[in-house]
């Protein structure tokens, strides 16, 4: 009896283990850097350059600005987890409106919007093209055959 319940304990843990890597292997993923996305919008010192990470739904998993000429002095905080942070989660469908659910740096309200503004733009451009595309196959492949310039393939990417 007791040999029976060890196997029936361990092929549940084995079950549960593949349903695991099954689900973490589906999620696909795609990173960005947006002077490609949308190198138009812009801050008071040009474009703010960010790498961005989404997941498989499309929502923002991750943010690093890579680059900027604004201000040091009034913008330091752009640079801030805290400031990064508020952007997890959000998807295309948010309103990335700055007072409204974007929380300002205080004295660098415009590079604060360029930011937001820039993200907003990127996630309307890459989720555009993605859904012109059924789910089945990658999100690279999907961006690919939807016109996506070979220029720019190279800046998508596969994050598992």
């Amino acid at each position: 009896m007791r040999r029976y319940l060890i196997i029936i304990v361990m092929m549940f843990l084995a079950a549960m283990a593949v349903g695991i890597y099954a689900r973490q292997k589906s999620d696909e993923a795609i990173s960005f850097n947006t002077k490609d996305i949308a190198p138009e919008v812009k801050g008071i010192g040009g474009h703010i350059e960010m790498m961005v990470e989404l997941d498989g739904d499309g929502k923002i998993k991750e943010v690093t600005i890579l680059d900027h000429n604004e201000a040091p002095e009034y913008t330091a905080g752009i640079t801030g987890p805290d400031f990064l942070a508020q952007f997890k989660g959000k998807g295309v469908d948010d309103a990335f409106i700055v007072g409204k659910d974007i929380d300002a740096i205080t004295g660098a309200t415009i590079s604060s919007r360029a930011v937001s503004e820039t993200l907003k733009t990127c996630l309307e451009r890459v989720v555009s093209k993605v859904e012109t595309e059924p789910h089945s196959s990658g999100i690279v492949t999907r961006l690919e055959k939807a016109g996506l310039e070979p220029r720019e393939a190279k800046y998508y990417e596969i994050v598992e």
